[in-house]
């Protein structure tokens, strides 16, 4: 196999390993930011493992033509060891800050929504209005900290 291909595939999957980090940074942020529990908690693991497996996937695809190999698996680890020794640091509080400022924005957006209703006379109607799965919890689930 000539030096240049074995080259892009240690490249392509160390940035597949890259952009793993780089999702489960982005997913750690919001997880602190939102603090789910319960159902929307075993959602949103859900949803960040079905889209790292797809990135996953296309990176081993795109990489070495989907053959799992030792030393795939070692560039998508370095990848992401890389990742979290030099740009983590740097970007997870930007993240973080990130989710808090949307999370800010929507509580004062819901202020304003309620706070409307109640001029117009509507303020009943917004309370009676609640998510059916507000309160449920799974059996199982107890705090979980991410």
């Amino acid at each position: 196999m000539p030096l240049q291909f074995q080259l892009f595939t240690a490249a392509v999957l160390a940035l597949t390993g890259i952009a793993v980090a780089l999702l489960y940074d982005i997913y750690r942020g919001a997880r602190r930011a939102f603090r789910w529990r319960g159902l929307a908690g075993e959602l949103a693991d859900l949803a960040f493992w079905a889209v790292a497996a797809v990135v996953l996937v296309l990176g081993l695809i795109a990489g070495s033509w989907g053959s799992v190999r030792w030393h795939g698996l070692l560039m998508i680890g370095a990848g992401a060891a890389a990742y979290f020794a030099l740009a983590a640091p740097l970007v997870s509080p930007v993240w973080r800050r990130g989710w808090e400022l949307l999370l800010g924005g929507a509580r004062r957006a819901g202020g304003w929504v309620r706070a409307a209703a109640g001029r117009l006379g509507l303020d009943r109607l917004v309370r009676m209005v609640r998510p059916p799965w507000t309160g449920w919890r799974w059996p199982w689930a107890g705090p979980t900290e991410t």
